[in-house]
């Protein structure tokens, strides 16, 4: 955890961490919503002890696409037709 602060602090000054105050205004009334902090995301790493990299599409979309499959084929075995 401390490392992760030093780490804010520095890249604030730095210039590579920055805040977005968020603001909306309708019929001549404005509405504060906070604000975001921004961290350019090569800078990420440096918030943590540790980076594990995971590629969570690939993953995903393997998932999908071998449930995908067993829902036709139990389609075909009961005689319906095959979702569109």
């Amino acid at each position: 955890m401390r490392k992760g602060r030093l780490f804010v602090l520095s890249a604030v000054r730095a210039g590579k961490v920055s805040l977005d105050f968020t603001l909306s205004e309708t019929n001549g009334k404005v509405k504060d919503h906070g604000f975001l902090w921004r961290i350019q995301s090569s800078s990420l790493p440096g918030l943590y002890l540790e980076t594990k990299h995971i590629n969570i599409g690939s993953q995903w979309a393997e998932h999908e696409a071998a449930d995908a499959e067993k829902k036709f084929k139990k389609r075909k075995q009961e005689g319906r037709k095959p979702a569109s």
